[in-house]
């Protein structure tokens, strides 16, 4: 909504304005007093650039939302025959700072939505990026000559990856740009430099044109802590050594942190490439409830991290946010790639329409969210500090209030505070798990016989037989110790569930054999403690059907259509022709060969005649649809 510039601003606001007037002579328009009285930031660089600044003013450059092309062609105009750090350090700030208060004037005007205010600052911060690596490249080519690929023969360049809200395009008026360096393959210059040796100097002027604070402030905080070894690791690396890396030392939280990854300078094409190359590290083709645990970790350690006055690390803060929607979507993404989106709002959407989130969750977490990244771009235009915290003098407050149209800042943190709760809700409900206590030993033959026997089994020996022939399965070294622990949390249950059926002895022998097969892979055992209406579904259905049980064990991916969310897709007519061609397409795509294709249309056809059996065996699917 738009503020109203004509209403009169409170004293401690307007005497400000009438002191910059004061003391630079420049009479302002009352949505210049406005923006002056609530940001010290827009008042110092409106007395840095004074003649750039009126101009602006009065003939409304400001009003209209910054169009990218023109800070393209001023960049390029301003760089041209630049030869000298100090020159460049002095444009790039000037610049940056003309654009960081043209985004300021519309946001404490109310002119622009949150959506262009992220990606007004995305798209500087990619240009201005851009803009110093070509220009600090072509200075060391020029010592030095072009790497050139040992393989390919032909010249490279340093690629830049955005990650965090830069990937995202999500970009805040004072965030640090979190940044990854690479190049394509090992090389040499004509001077005889390795490849990595040029694009780590590469890396390093342009991370000193950007991050150092001279008379005229900084571009960006440059934080490069994501590369692989982290602070210890090589500043740039080629595509095979970071494959290699993440093959076999990535993290959780390296996945966590790759949702968010996008190519933003220099060889973009190629960084496009390497990252598709590495969604099977990001994203398990199947739901990874393997991963949950350690998500769980990074969860308690944000919970042991609170900050009552900081809206991003707070209870019920952005980041509580953030994480609901991206330990989703690095659960869930490996099958369903429209949650492969970097932005928050996005991935939401996505979430909301597979049913992950129900509609009135997902409309309070963007609501609330909004609401936050809103109050945080005003915490940050008030000095350009990089701060989430509420303010804690009166004069912050009174901005912040007025920026969101509240008369005062206890009605601001009144409705913050709604905000904050129904994150919370979210957050806390998220990755929470009772596991059960294993109440005897099941792998003992006699503590199996005595609990069996009174259980309604009618061959209590059979029954016996099997558990302790999983017991053998569970005890052999090639068994981790996780899913050990994992398959003794779920078994109580899972017994307690099978004593329920009128042919337990039946819904063992079913059931038995889908663990064992699946002890290896300890993922779906976390499903399956992770999800008891799941673990319910598969024990009745397993003592339904054979042929049910045998493809949960040859095809324990099945597994993750027992889910409540996965139930919401089975309970919808089954895909028309065209809808399956499409589908199909979607999965045939280029590069593969012919056995792969062959794997896809084998597996297409497996996963859609499960689906419908399923769905029929679950009553949510009648028996003429199942049959066209």
């Amino acid at each position: 909504m738009t503020a109203d510039t004509h209403s009169e601003l409170p004293h401690a606001l307007s005497e400000r304005a009438d002191r910059f007037i004061v003391q630079t002579g420049l009479e302002l328009t009352p949505a210049a007093q406005r923006v002056i009285g609530l940001s010290d930031f827009a008042a110092r660089i409106a007395r840095m650039q004074p003649e750039w600044f009126a101009k602006a003013m009065l003939n409304g450059t400001m009003d209209a939302a910054p169009a990218d092309s023109g800070l393209q062609e001023e960049t390029r105009d301003l760089l041209e025959g630049v030869e000298k750090m100090d020159e460049l350090k002095r444009i790039l700030r000037q610049l940056r700072n003309r654009r960081q208060l043209w985004v300021i004037w519309r946001h404490m005007l109310g002119l622009a939505t949150f959506e262009e205010t992220t990606c007004s600052l995305t798209n500087m911060a990619d240009m201005l990026v851009g803009s110093t690596l070509d220009l600090v490249e072509r200075w060391e080519v020029a010592k030095h000559g072009s790497p050139m690929g040992e393989t390919t023969g032909e010249a490279q360049r340093l690629i830049i990856f955005g990650l965090g809200k830069l990937g995202g395009r999500e970009l805040n008026l004072s965030s640090d740009v979190d940044l990854i360096f690479a190049f394509a393959e090992p090389g040499k210059t004509a001077s005889g430099m390795t490849s990595q040796n040029f694009f780590v100097r590469v890396g390093q002027r342009l991370i000193d044109a950007l991050n150092t604070v001279t008379a005229d402030g900084f571009v960006f905080r440059v934080d490069m802590r994501l590369r692989a070894y982290g602070s210890s690791g090589p500043l740039a690396m080629h595509f095979s050594a970071m494959e290699r890396y993440l093959e076999t030392e990535g993290r959780d939280w390296e996945r966590y942190a790759y949702i968010k990854a996008r190519a933003i300078a220099g060889d973009v094409d190629a960084g496009e490439q390497f990252l598709e190359s590495i969604q099977p590290f990001v994203f398990r083709r199947y739901l990874d409830y393997g991963s949950i645990e350690s998500m769980r970790d990074i969860k308690a350690l944000m919970d042991n991290r609170r900050e009552a006055d900081d809206i991003k690390l707070g209870v019920g803060g952005i980041r509580d946010a953030e994480f609901a929607v991206q330990v989703q979507q690095l659960i869930r993404g490996g099958r369903e790639r429209a949650l492969r989106r970097p932005a928050f709002l996005d991935a939401l959407a996505e979430l909301e329409a597979i049913n992950v989130f129900n509609e009135e969750t997902a409309g309070q977490l963007r609501e609330a969210y909004r609401f936050l990244r809103h109050s945080e771009h005003s915490i940050q235009a008030e000095t350009d500090r990089q701060t989430q915290r509420l303010p804690a003098n009166d004069l912050g407050r009174l901005r912040l209030a007025i920026c969101h149209g509240f008369d005062s800042y206890d009605e601001y943190v009144s409705v913050l505070g709604e905000h904050r709760a129904r994150i919370e809700v979210v957050f806390d409900q998220l990755l929470v798990v009772n596991v059960p206590d294993v109440e005897f030993d099941l792998w003992s033959q006699r503590e199996n016989l005595k609990a069996l026997s009174g259980a309604g089994f009618r061959d209590v020996s059979e029954s016996s037989r099997l558990l302790l022939e999983l017991a053998r399965s569970r005890d052999r070294n090639t068994v981790s110790e996780t899913s050990r622990r994992r398959l003794d949390q779920i078994m109580p249950r899972l017994l307690e569930l099978v004593v329920r059926a009128s042919n337990p002895d039946q819904v063992l022998s079913n059931l038995l054999p889908i663990l064992r097969d699946v002890l290896g892979r300890s993922t779906y055992l976390a499903l399956l403690r992770d999800n008891p209406s799941a673990m319910e579904r598969l024990v009745r259905l397993a003592g339904e059907s054979r042929w049910l049980a045998d493809q949960f064990r040859m095809r324990p991916m099945f597994l993750d259509m027992l889910q409540d969310s996965s139930l919401v897709m089975l309970a919808n007519p089954p895909m028309e022709r065209d809808a399956l061609i499409d589908s199909l397409g979607s999965q045939l795509v280029d590069g593969l060969d012919e056995e792969g294709v062959l794997d896809e249309l084998r597996s297409f056809k497996e996963h859609h005649v499960f689906q419908v059996v399923l769905a029929q065996a679950l009553g949510l699917l009648p028996l003429m649809l199942a049959s066209d």
